[in-house]
C-alpha cells in the first residue's frame, strides 16, 4: 500500500505543478513523472527477473565463484 501511495502523491505534486502553468514548474512536473516511470519500470523488471528461471540459475553460478561480499551487491 506503501508504494502506491509513494506514486498518487508524486502523480498529485506533479500535476498541481503543471496546474501553476511556468517553465520552472512544468519542470519539476516533468522530473516527478520521470521519477514515477522509473518506480514502476523497476517494479516489473524486478517482479519478472524474480519469477526466471535463467536468472535464478545465474545467481547460484555468481554466488558459487564470487566472494560472498562482492556477490551480496548484486542480491
Amino acid at each position: 500500500m506503501e508504494r502506491l501511495v509513494l506514486i498518487v502523491e508524486q502523480l498529485e505534486e506533479a500535476k498541481r505543478f503543471i496546474q501553476a502553468d511556468d517553465l520552472a514548474h512544468y519542470r519539476m512536473a516533468l522530473l516527478l513523472l520521470d521519477n514515477v516511470a522509473e518506480i514502476l519500470m523497476y517494479r516489473v523488471i524486478k517482479d519478472e527477473f524474480n519469477d526466471d528461471k535463467e536468472t535464478k540459475k545465474l545467481f547460484e553460478v555468481f554466488q558459487t565463484y564470487l566472494p560472498e561480499k562482492k556477490f551480496e551487491k548484486y542480491k
